[in-house]
């Protein structure tokens, strides 16, 4: 019966409060309900002692506030306008006070309402405008005093009263206003204590919710590695197995648990030679190859401890490989480990997941830390835009945009410059997509040096210039070539007329050799426009080194040129036109040392 009542009491105190409230709200909505139900308890029997003792009008008085007062409680039960009703409320006790301050109320006793006032605007509406209605209240109060002797309907008070009256109401007043605004600004620093405690909280849950999805990674990661990983104690009990060690064992995680590592091949102490108790001893890795004829399986075992602050081994990692066809042939092992090795090493692309906005790397691949020349740790301390060039950033920030609003969703594949740890730089051809990263939107991207790619494509562009400059170099020459024997050939017709002693004799020979020189020349640019294919015809060199001395020599009268020549020389295979032009620039060196004149020799011979 006690619970009952004690229940509907308290849901009559909270009537009119939303869920939504917070603290303050509550408890101006319970201090409305309470205030409310002590003055009506209270009003009703005054109002009702007022009319038997003929004081009509407080009586009414009495009534008509204590209706008032229902009509609070029902209506804010119904609204919930906590502060509307509080400063209803508040306007109407303090007018209600004052009339009973004014008339005396019964038996002269309404003065004492007026000391509960200052309590009440404080709590319901806080010390600074609680000191305000107060204030106002204790003002009417005072004028009250100065004209109670010139209206028969006010209550006239003795002076000692008056004195009395004054300091003890500013004593509750002030009472009133300094415990309201100490438990405001308590109440404030509780709220602000608690948004503090609740933003460590999300802080936490965030710190556990990435601290899960890493150890699921881990975990998912060691189950699907086909090697058995374990975790022994300093006793070699099992601690844990990955997916690899209970398929091996052929055992389940409750056949494992709480057995040591050699009960489970059916043995009473551990192996005469083990890593593990190896590890235990030389607190360092250690490694061994052994059959295991429990098993049926040669095993590769490597032990790696753990060591506490003290250097005290408490746990050991061991890792257990199958390694049965590596024994059968070692040799097609090795070979095929050095295949796999060299597949890897030449294709295997960077690959890196970053933040975004910041651009914070939050994954890296090995090859990735190879293209940059940094090690993971270091690698995860940096930004996307610390290993990329300055002029490439606005196009990575145009790209990361365009994926989040929405206007791109395939991957893209462009060409950046990158930075390397040294400050060198490289080209790189990036794939990058949005992702998701542990529930946050990232990008994600695949890497590759495309450096020497370049290099090539720049090879072969100018290869392909210079194969576009050898095909105009052979039409040029084609064409100068068609001039040149139409000059020749207008000179011979004009020899044909002249005598040798003619003036102008000499000077069209002279032309007819120079017009020689130069086809000699369109051929070495026919040659190139051919790719270096000359015309290689069987030579004799006597005849060709005759040739273009008796040439050279008249044109330079100044330089004697002495010959020599091997009877019987060999016959060689060469381009003459390059051969002569060849002996045409040495004879012109020499006559370049010799200004003022002097002797050439020319000679040939075999040579084994």
């Amino acid at each position: 019966m006690a619970a009952k009542i004690k229940q509907l009491i308290q849901n009559f105190v909270t009537s009119g409060m939303d869920e939504t409230y917070d603290f303050e709200a509550k408890r101006k909505t319970i201090l409305i309900n309470v205030i409310s139900t002590i003055g009506i308890i209270n009003l009703i029997p005054l109002g009702i002692v007022a009319f038997t003792q003929d004081n009509q009008a407080l009586g009414l008085f009495d009534l008509i506030v204590a209706t008032a007062l229902i009509a609070i409680i029902l209506c804010l039960r119904k609204t919930g306008y906590h502060i509307i009703f509080s400063y209803f409320g508040v306007s109407f006790v303090a007018s209600l006070f004052l009339f009973l301050f004014t008339t005396g109320g019964v038996d002269n006793t309404g003065h004492l309402w007026c000391y509960t006032l200052p309590i009440l605007t404080s709590f319901l509406l806080g010390s600074k405008r609680g000191a305000i209605i107060t204030s106002i209240f204790f003002g009417l109060s005072i004028l009250v005093f100065t004209i109670e002797d010139y209206s028969s309907i006010i209550m006239t008070y003795p002076k000692d009263f008056k004195i009395r009256f004054i300091p003890s109401f500013l004593v509750v007043f002030a009472l009133s206003y300094f415990y309201e605004n100490i438990r405001q600004k308590t109440q404030q620093q509780l709220a602000d204590k608690k948004t503090d405690l609740e933003e460590r909280i999300e802080e936490l849950k965030q710190s556990q919710e990435k601290e899960k999805d890493s150890s699921l990674m881990l975990e998912t990661i060691i189950n699907a590695i086909p090697d058995v990983l374990g975790v022994q104690d300093a006793n070699h009990r099992i601690i844990y197995y990955n997916e690899a060690g209970y398929k091996l064992l052929n055992m389940s995680y409750e056949d494992v648990k709480d057995k040591k590592c050699f009960q489970l091949i059916g043995r009473n102490v551990p192996c005469d030679i083990c890593a593990t108790s190896e590890a235990y001893i030389t607190k360092q890795p250690a490694r061994d190859e052994k059959y295991v004829e429990e098993l049926g399986v040669w095993l590769d075992v490597r032990s790696y401890p753990i060591l506490d602050e003290k250097g005290k081994i408490i746990k050991v990692v061991e890792h257990l490989r199958n390694i049965d066809k590596e024994k059968l042939s070692e040799e097609a092992l090795l070979q095929s480990e050095e295949r796999y090795r060299s597949l890897v090493e030449n294709t295997m692309y960077g690959y890196f997941i970053c933040e975004i906005p910041s651009g914070r790397f939050l994954f890296l691949n090995q090859r990735w830390c190879e293209l940059y020349g940094y090690k993971i740790n270091e690698g995860l301390e940096l930004k996307f835009w610390d290993v990329l060039s300055y002029d490439d950033h606005k196009r990575i920030q145009d790209l990361i945009e365009s994926w989040m609003e929405g206007k791109k969703s395939s991957p893209e594949h462009q060409i950046f410059t990158a930075v390397h740890k040294d400050g060198s730089n490289f080209r790189i051809e990036i794939s990058t997509s949005i992702v998701n990263f542990q529930k946050n939107p990232a990008f994600q991207g695949v890497i590759r040096d495309v450096t020497e790619k370049e290099r090539l494509e720049k090879q072969l562009q100018q290869a392909l210039r210079m194969e576009a400059i050898g095909i105009l170099a052979g039409g040029v020459a084609h064409d100068f070539n068609n001039l040149l024997m139409g000059i020749q050939g207008n000179a011979s017709l004009i020899l044909l007329d002249l005598d040798e002693k003619h003036a102008h004799y000499e000077k069209l020979k002279n032309i007819e050799m120079y017009v020689k020189n130069a086809a000699d020349l369109t051929k070495q640019l026919l040659g190139f426009a051919r790719g270096g294919k000359y015309q290689v015809r069987p030579t004799d060199l006597n005849d060709l080194v005759k040739k273009s001395s008796e040439m050279f020599v008249r044109t330079k009268k100044e330089i004697s040129i002495h010959q020599k020549y091997q009877e019987d020389i060999w016959r060689v295979e060469v381009d003459q036109g390059q051969m002569e032009q060849v002996l045409l620039n040495l004879y012109v060196n020499a006559w370049q040392a010799m200004p003022t004149g002097g002797s050439l020799y020319v000679q040939t011979e075999n040579v084994i």
